[in-house]
């Protein structure tokens, strides 16, 4: 049970997280691969018909989250990994293991709070008029890909690998 809420939480945590950043409307609908965080920060400005001046910032706020969130996704990574191992030991150490779920969640706390600040900064450099435009785009956006995301699954053997080794 708790090894499929932890699973759930982190899909929670990077579809709001992603609901909230990234562009949408019609930028949505062209295909995504290859694209990359800053190309679509890049195209909400436009679509934005921001002044230059104001897409310069827009962007440098998006570098400056990037960069942020880069560093998360490394502490996650290497903590997702020692978790692994310490679940994986013929008598887990339940103190390492419990320092490690909160050093995890601590991280995925921070990287939430990270697209919320951006968020935040990106609505503060803009006109009230282009703020409303903004969240119509982000709104659309998150509609379509809770639409993706509820028709497809995660593929098979996913949540045993996110879970770890079964106890007995």
């Amino acid at each position: 049970m708790k090894r499929t809420f932890n699973f759930r939480l982190w899909m929670l945590v990077m579809t709001v997280g992603a609901a909230l950043v990234l562009p949408a409307a019609g930028l949505a609908k062209e295909k995504m691969e290859g694209m990359h965080h800053q190309e679509w920060k890049a195209r909400l400005a436009k679509e934005l018909k921001l002044t230059p001046e104001a897409e310069k910032k827009f962007m440098a706020v998006a570098e400056k989250y990037d960069k942020s969130r880069k560093d998360i996704f490394e502490e996650l990574k290497k903590s997702q990994g020692e978790l692994q191992n310490a679940l994986a030991a013929a008598k887990p150490d339940e103190a390492k293991v419990k320092d490690l779920v909160k050093n995890i969640t601590a991280s995925q706390d921070k990287l939430l709070s990270t697209f919320k600040e951006e968020r935040d900064a990106e609505m503060a450099l803009l006109s009230p008029m282009d703020q409303g435009s903004y969240l119509q785009i982000l709104h659309k956006w998150r509609q379509e890909m809770y639409e993706k995301h509820m028709k497809g699954e995660p593929p098979k053997g996913e949540m045993e690998k996110q879970a770890g080794p079964e106890k007995k």
